[in-house]
C-alpha cells in the first residue's frame, strides 16, 4: 500500500500513514524513575518510578528505550 501510494502521488495518505504511526500507543515497563514528560499527541503522562507499567506513544516510548529507562513489553488481553 505504502509502495502503491508513493508511487501513484497519494501523499494525503502517506501523511496519514504516518501521523497513525507516530500517535500510535505501546506499552512499556519502567526501569528508571522518570518525571511528568509531554507526550507525542500533547497529553502529560507520569511521572513514573521503577517497574511502573504505562501505554504513551510510540515516539516517546523509543525514545525512553533508547536511554534504558524502559522497555516495551507485549501486552495481551
Amino acid at each position: 500500500m505504502i509502495l502503491s501510494a508513493t508511487i501513484n502521488g497519494k501523499s494525503k495518505f502517506l501523511e496519514s500513514l504516518a501521523q497513525n504511526h507516530k500517535t500510535k500507543k505501546i506499552v512499556i515497563r519502567f526501569l528508571k524513575e522518570v518525571e511528568e514528560i509531554v507526550g507525542a499527541d500533547l497529553e502529560k503522562y507520569g511521572p513514573f518510578k521503577t517497574e511502573d507499567i504505562a501505554t504513551i506513544p510510540y515516539e516517546n516510548a523509543q525514545a525512553l528505550i533508547a536511554k534504558n529507562a524502559a522497555t516495551k513489553i507485549r501486552w495481551d488481553d
